[in-house]
């Protein structure tokens, strides 16, 4: 992708909806319980009986603090440090806190734009945008349904406007 100039990272102003948080948390949750059990199941299937309690214990204190670094300093720092602007031009994506990464797509160069929504996604009414160019594919969201609608056919209609204008293509 193309590097950003200065001036255009005053112009991520927008985030995550706080809904996000709520899915991003239900998700590290089922990530953390399928590792569980998936962890408890070769402690069982390879461990003497006589270790296999404090093992489990080990593993759920381990899983425990893992959970809370994620909910309480991952979660919350993706949700800070996660910005976006879409303008007619230009779709701009921040992400990072320590080690920043900003992604300048123009929208003459997005091929098209995926909004896709799995089941948990869907059940806290939120999709994950895409956007679709030659050399790269680049993620946004979790976003509302109706952010991310908007945000496809703005883009979408945007690209339309370049190539009525003597786009590239």
């Amino acid at each position: 992708m193309t590097p950003v100039p200065p001036a255009a990272r005053d112009l991520l102003d927008k985030h995550l909806p706080s809904v996000a948080l709520r899915y991003l948390t239900t998700r590290s949750a089922i990530e953390l319980a399928a590792a569980l059990l998936i962890g408890v199941s070769a402690l069982i299937a390879f461990l003497p009986p006589a270790w296999l309690a404090p093992a489990v214990g080990l593993l759920a204190a381990a899983a425990a603090g893992g959970f809370t670094v994620d909910f309480r300093v991952i979660n919350q720092m993706r949700m800070t440090y996660t910005t976006y602007s879409v303008s007619a031009d230009v779709v701009l994506i921040g992400r990072g806190r320590f080690f920043r990464r900003t992604t300048f797509i123009p929208t003459a160069q997005i091929l098209n734009v995926e909004c896709t929504q799995g089941p948990l996604l869907r059940a806290f009414g939120l999709m994950t945008v895409r956007f679709v160019s030659i050399t790269d594919v680049e993620r946004l969201g979790p976003l509302s349904a109706q952010d991310a609608e908007a945000i496809r056919r703005f883009v979408l209609a945007s690209h339309a406007r370049h190539d009525g204008a003597g786009g590239t293509r």
